[in-house]
């Protein structure tokens, strides 16, 4: 692989031009606990927290650097809707922030016994060893 140059025209350049893939959303608790947690790789990104029931008046932008670890969890888990902003809009300081290529891993805790939808919706598996 390190010999082969990067495809420009690959399908994931389609990507670099699309819309968030996430808008404005508060994970569900029936699908996931209290805390989420982000890694941000390969790019920049800003990421707009806009409290649920007063959206135009409480709304917080965060840079998340390349390779920066971020953590939501408690009255920013369940208070604000968060979404990654388009480049048309991505703004932190005063300064534009263009994203390029990009890949996040998102992960999040389970949810509370009491939230979960079902008694066994959620089962847990080995994870094959090779």
């Amino acid at each position: 692989m390190k010999r082969l140059r990067y495809e420009k025209n690959h399908w994931d350049d389609v990507l670099i031009h699309a819309k968030p893939l996430f808008k404005c959303i508060v994970p569900d608790s029936e699908y996931c606990g209290d805390v989420i947690t982000g890694v941000c790789l390969l790019s920049d990104a800003v990421m707009r927290l806009r409290h649920k029931d007063r959206k135009d008046e409480l709304i917080v932008d965060l840079l998340l650097p390349r390779r920066c670890l971020y953590r939501m969890g408690e009255i920013g888990r369940y208070d604000f809707t968060h979404e990654v902003l388009s480049n048309d809009e991505s703004m932190f300081d005063g300064k534009k922030v263009v994203k390029t290529r990009r890949i996040s891993i998102i992960c999040r805790d389970l949810p509370k016994p009491e939230n979960r939808m079902e008694e066994n919706a959620l089962e847990m598996k080995r994870v094959p060893e090779i």
